[in-house]
């Protein structure tokens, strides 16, 4: 039924009329169109219930770039499909904003928002409430994300918020703090007591959503929302959370802060009755003992992930001893079904791990048998490093610290398995590294600081899989054969950053063959983010032979981010000029850039003189913005 209505033809309540049209009856439309068969592409055979399907992997954006005038039939689907995701926190390119401009899109359709100020997006907060009015929201809106530019802007935001119908979904994220006692305060009320329809509810941010006046909370008001994701939180914020939620079910902390108890306020604290699932990102590592006292009031708990990179110190630790956990899951928390954990730890020079016997507490029946939960042991012994973690790995990112080599490794399982993890950092990797090492098959993100000359793309490859990786970081300078096999035989569109000094000497080191057939691959980026490493503070940046020399390398570039590069504004419009298939460009400077000598008022106009006719007042979008935090300045400029 849902589907019949997304594709409903003029509201019509004719149930034949409704039929044709979902049943893909495109022989009719083709003729109403006079378009022969022939022309019409196999994918355009589809059936809308296929299309939606579709449609639901891709934004707004994304859907009407794809399917925007193809045929009548599709055309109608644009119109009257309900789910569209808008999101501004990305990268839009010039011609889809466009599109989005100039679709008349039922605004109402739009069931998930992402409003930002990322210096990155063709609009902020500002002039998207412009474009589409927030009332628009209001009776459809099921998802909100809001990245807002400070307290003041997420404060005029959130006072809209009971207006919403149907939100579902809210998050709220901001990297840098935006501490305002009462106008966090407000925010928190209004978001936790006056919006009935709230079910998930992601507070992203360093500044704590429980400053102050949380004990104001009259006793009577209880929030709707069943699903928390907090960036940092006090025990006795977790609690006051119970007592004021009608059924939390889930809660996902960051970093969890333990707040002092006495033995009365201990016995007094209430259980936690709807709380199935708990995740803590970052424990204190001396505060396990009130971890478990607060563990054992959750009753109802069947999901619990823990984690600890703190250096915990072992002959003090409860959390690596499964004989102890095992006692504990039984007594306090026996429906248990989902274990995961990470435990780094040290120890004294003076202090002999047995990590046989370490292991043996996580070889019981309870832990292999009932549980079924596999424990995977890596000890540093010459740097006095332990780490004991659940299989399969429970992170997403993964961090190979150059310290940590050579360790003595004891497992429950047949296989380390690292499948989860989408993006690793290896600090410096060898040959017996990855001969003996862990298999990583579903990377996304790579970032590789040291590797051995000696490796080759083959034994690489088989470590991390990195035919399919979407972006690689090069820190340092690595092997010119390796830099080039990487990027030949990388089945996905891959993205790199790399600083220019370490590429020019990859080519200068590479044979005369070798250094043609890198230029070759490097002609096939679309995504590049370079940076200079200045040296001795003696270089201003590059000079516009060395921006020339980018501009044949990367001749075929659609986005490209430039970090304070620059030795000459000349360069800027040379890009622009050269680069013929440029979409993006990102340049942050640092304050004394010589740009900054251009008045910001008259930056666009300077641009287009500059662009000698390729830019216009109609087919760019520019962008100054500044992080007074960080003295760094963006000019961002998006393409026809």
């Amino acid at each position: 039924m849902l589907l019949r209505q997304c594709v409903g033809l003029h509201n019509s309540n004719n149930d034949d009329q409704q039929g044709n049209i979902s049943n893909c009856n495109i022989y009719h439309l083709l003729q109403r169109l006079g378009i022969k068969k022939s022309n019409i592409s196999k994918f355009e055979l589809l059936p809308n219930e296929l299309l939606f399907i579709i449609f639901q992997y891709l934004y707004c954006d994304d859907i009407i770039y794809a399917f925007n005038n193809l045929n009548y039939r599709l055309q109608l689907l644009l119109y009257s499909y309900e789910y569209y995701h808008l999101n501004f926190d990305q990268i839009i390119m010039k011609s889809k904003y466009n599109l989005i401009q100039n679709l008349p899109l039922n605004i109402q359709h739009v069931r998930s928002l992402t409003l930002s100020n990322n210096v990155n997006s063709c609009i902020n907060i500002e002039e998207c409430l412009l474009k589409y009015p927030i009332e628009l929201f209001y009776t459809r809106l099921q998802s909100l994300s809001i990245f807002p530019k400070d307290a003041d802007q997420l404060l005029s935001l959130t006072l809209l918020l009971p207006n919403f119908q149907q939100l579902k979904y809210l998050l709220i994220s901001k990297k840098t703090d935006m501490s305002r006692d009462d106008t966090i305060g407000q925010i928190r009320n209004i978001i936790l007591f006056e919006i009935k329809t709230l079910k998930y509810f992601t507070w992203n941010c360093p500044t704590l959503f429980f400053l102050t006046g949380k004990y104001k909370t009259l006793p009577i008001q209880k929030s709707t929302i069943e699903h928390y994701e907090i960036e940092t939180l006090f025990t006795d914020d977790l609690d006051w959370l119970n007592l004021h939620t009608i059924n939390m079910k889930s809660i996902h902390i960051y970093m969890i802060l333990f707040s002092e108890f006495s033995p009365e306020q201990q016995q007094q604290k209430q259980t936690f009755q709807t709380l199935s699932s708990l995740k803590i990102h970052s424990l204190s590592a001396d505060k396990s003992q009130n971890l478990l006292k607060d563990l054992s009031l959750l009753t109802q708990l069947k999901q619990l992930e823990l984690r600890c990179d703190h250096d915990l110190i072992c002959d003090q630790s409860y959390y690596i001893d499964g004989y102890k956990w095992e006692n504990f899951i039984r007594k306090y928390i026996p429906q248990l079904e989902i274990f995961k954990f990470f435990f780094a730890s040290e120890h004294s020079i003076e202090m002999i791990i047995n990590i046989n016997e370490l292991i043996k507490s996580f070889m019981t029946d309870f832990w292999l048998i009932e549980k079924k939960w596999f424990i995977t042991c890596d000890y540093y012994k010459n740097l006095t490093r332990l780490k004991v973690y659940t299989v399969p790995y429970m992170g997403k990112e993964y961090t190979d610290d150059i310290f940590l080599k050579s360790s003595q490794r004891i497992s429950t399982s047949k296989i380390n398995d690292m499948s989860n993890i989408r993006q690793l950092r290896l600090r410096e990797i060898t040959l017996p590294d990855i001969i003996s090492n862990d298999h990583f098959t579903n990377l996304q993100s790579l970032e590789i600081w040291h590797i051995s000359d000696e490796i080759t793309y083959n034994q690489l490859n088989r470590f991390l899989n990195i035919s399919s990786i979407k972006n690689i970081v090069f820190p340092f300078r690595i092997n010119s054969k390796l830099f080039y096999d990487i990027l030949k035989y990388n089945t996905t569109q891959i993205s790199i950053e790399i600083y220019y000094d370490d590429l020019i000497e990859i080519l200068r080191r590479a044979t005369s063959h070798n250094r043609h057939q890198i230029i070759i691959e490097l002609k096939k980026i679309k995504q590049l983010n370079l940076k200079y490493r200045f040296k001795y503070r003696q270089s201003q940046g590059l000079t516009v032979k060395q921006v020339k020399k980018i501009c044949y390398l990367f001749s075929n570039i659609e986005q490209l981010f430039i970090t304070d590069l620059f030795e000459s504004n000349e360069s800027i419009p040379l890009l622009i000029r050269k680069l013929k298939h440029l979409s993006f460009l990102c340049i942050s400077f640092h304050k004394d850039a010589s740009i900054r000598q251009i008045d910001i008022s008259n930056i666009r106009q300077w641009l287009i003189d500059q662009s000698r006719t390729k830019l216009n007042e109609n087919n760019f979008i520019c962008k100054w913005s500044e992080i007074v935090f960080h003295r760094t300045f963006y000019l961002v400029l998006h393409f026809d």
